[in-house]
């Protein structure tokens, strides 16, 4: 079994890119751990962040964190449902909203407010170039769901992504 490990290293920062940040909170800062800084979404415009990650070479992505500010459930910034993609790097809301994604997650209080690992269904992540995470409205059958706690922004203090990286096994073809 493959180590799993934080996928940090693995992340093209030059092209991390998240729509619909507030200028002050950006994506950069759910890199690391902190309450100091978090990524939010703008004010006055809605909750909506579409996050998108690039990795410097193929990934398995075996779990993720996503924690929230200490208050973030009770002040309803917390993300509540993802929606995540993988390989789509020309996504964007609209497609987002609409499009069938990789894994569906709803997030428990507990996972948010501690920063807790979510399993992911590793087999539909294997070869992993790029990954889109999706926090915002989008129609699941006949209504539009709100996808976090209620509040009009949306703040995350951290994500983490757990895998390996992916390796290719080379068959050789040598005639003896």
């Amino acid at each position: 079994m493959d180590v799993l490990t934080s996928l940090s290293d693995q992340v093209d920062k030059s092209s991390l890119e998240c729509l619909n940040e507030d200028s002050l909170h950006r994506v950069t800062n759910t890199l690391t751990p902190g309450i100091d800084s978090y990524l939010q979404s703008s004010p006055g415009e809605s909750e909506q962040l579409l996050v998108k990650y690039k990795f410097l070479n193929p990934v398995k992505i075996h779990s993720m964190i996503v924690k929230s500010l200490p208050d973030g459930v009770a002040s309803g910034t917390a993300p509540k449902t993802l929606r995540l993609f993988i390989n789509c790097e020309d996504l964007d809301f609209q497609d987002a909203e609409s499009d069938p994604c990789t894994q569906e997650l709803t997030l428990e209080r507990a996972h948010v407010e501690a920063g807790e690992k979510v399993l992911l269904r590793y087999v539909r992540f294997q070869n992993v170039n790029s990954l889109a995470v999706y926090v915002g409205r989008f129609k699941n059958q006949s209504f539009e769901l709100a996808e976090n706690y209620g509040n009009e922004c949306t703040k995350i203090a951290h994500i983490g992504l757990y895998g390996t990286t992916a390796t290719s096994s080379k068959v050789s073809n040598t005639i003896t």
